[in-house]
């Protein structure tokens, strides 16, 4: 196997770094968690990056 677990899983992002991807405020990143799968990790919110991606488009689709 040439892949490193690190690359077979989503790529972890902060509740900071998803709400500048949805243009939101990170509390409302916080508020959403459970839609975009969100989870605590050491006290602190985390995201896969390719849910917030998926979760951005879908609000693009929307408007």
């Amino acid at each position: 196997m040439t892949s490193s677990i690190g690359q077979l899983e989503d790529e972890l992002i902060t509740a900071k770094e998803a709400a500048e991807v949805l243009g939101l405020s990170k509390r409302q990143c916080q508020r959403i968690a459970a839609d975009l799968g969100g989870r605590i990790v050491g006290g602190r919110w985390l995201f896969g990056r390719a849910a917030v991606s998926e979760y951005a488009e879908g609000r693009r689709d929307d408007a």
